[in-house]
């Protein structure tokens, strides 16, 4: 007998994410899946592979530039769940968005207040 958890356990599952997850794309490969051909991706902040749907394979192409999934190596991106439509049911899934730009550094503003206070 299979258990189901031990089989899934290496695929990231809606119930896995909470709030939001920076990461980064490690590796996208195709792996066979209960017999279908699926991309998946992996990060550098994360056990578990991500499974890519049409939506979130369609964000990450507008995201990162292009289809080339050889280039989203490095590229990094932000994973949330959102609750959506599914077979007339609501369910939780895993969404990916553009990562929250950075504050600017306490330390760059002083830099611009000393080069100002050297000019005045």
């Amino acid at each position: 007998m299979v258990n189901a958890d031990a089989y899934y356990g290496e695929y990231l599952k809606a119930d896995d994410v909470t709030g939001e997850l920076d990461v980064s794309v490690r590796a996208v490969a195709v792996e066979t899946i209960d017999g279908d051909e699926k991309l998946v991706l992996s990060t550098n902040e994360l056990n578990k592979k991500f499974v890519l749907n049409k939506t979130n394979k369609d964000r990450l192409k507008n995201l990162f530039g292009t289809a080339e999934t050889e280039q989203w190596n490095g590229k990094k991106f932000t994973l949330v769940t959102e609750q959506v439509q599914f077979r007339g049911d609501t369910v939780p899934a895993i969404r990916v968005k553009e990562q929250a730009a950075s504050p600017p550094s306490s330390s760059s503003h002083s830099l611009i207040d000393t080069l100002l206070e050297d000019h005045l």
